[in-house]
């Protein structure tokens, strides 16, 4: 995993870092004492598989504030808060918008530490409270990635069916497929199905539960068919 860590504490940033380092689900570790410096990595194209996020910043919660624009610049995200304030922040923390995985307070104990982090993980495999934005005819459309059956590509124009809902954006596949958590695969250069929505993949096509087909190349067919039994593997 590559874990972010934003704290305005050089000396917590530096404990922090050890700690994560000597995790076995841990590779990455960057820091951040900036909260724009997060924010600008993330919006350059960064990516992490969870964020500890101080949330007291000058006596305010600045954590949550950021917590929110991420919800916008990086859905999937999760985020881990962390404070030396818990009785100050406790009633706070669910009334900002927050891909919200965890709750620490200082000092941070390994145990729990390394237990949200495994959360969070198998949370993100299986896109629990991930959210995909859209801009479609000038608003952001924000939608519960766990509903969505499939996404089709026409051109510069991409189709989500979602619970029966269709929502047409102009995007490319691919870039909106990189912003989906796992237990998604792009089965067809046309086609992108949640694996959680499939009742039968069959040898050239994939039929949904709600009884729709949708093509599988051949050239995408053992990759999508592998990672499809590795995810109901992990689902059982």
């Amino acid at each position: 995993m590559h874990i972010a860590v934003c704290d305005d504490q050089a000396l917590f940033l530096k404990e922090i870092e050890g700690m994560l380092q000597a995790l076995p689900e841990v590779g990455q570790v960057t820091c951040f004492g900036d909260r724009a410096a997060l924010a600008e990595a993330i919006r350059s194209g960064a990516a992490y598989d969870a964020l500890l996020l101080d949330i007291d910043w000058e006596g305010e919660a600045g954590g949550m504030e950021l917590a929110g624009q991420l919800q916008i610049l990086a859905p999937t995200l999760p985020i881990i808060y962390v404070t030396g304030y818990g009785e100050r922040f406790a009633q706070q923390i669910f009334l900002h918008p927050a891909n919200l995985s965890g709750y620490l307070t200082k000092p941070v104990d390994p145990g729990l530490l390394q237990a949200n982090l495994r959360k969070a993980a198998a949370g993100k495999e299986k896109g629990e409270g991930a959210m995909l934005c859209l801009q479609v005819s000038g608003s952001t459309v924000t939608l519960d990635c766990g509903a969505i059956d499939y996404i089709e590509s026409h051109g510069h124009r991409i189709q989500v069916h979602a619970g029966g809902e269709v929502i047409t954006a102009y995007e490319k596949l691919s870039d909106v497929f990189a912003r989906l958590p796992g237990g998604f695969a792009q089965c067809h250069k046309s086609f992108v199905v949640r694996f959680g929505a499939i009742r039968r993949f069959r040898a050239k096509d994939i039929l949904l539960q709600e009884g729709t087909v949708i093509p599988v190349s051949r050239a995408r067919y053992a990759e999508t068919r592998l990672a499809y039994f590795v995810y109901m593997g992990r689902s059982f």
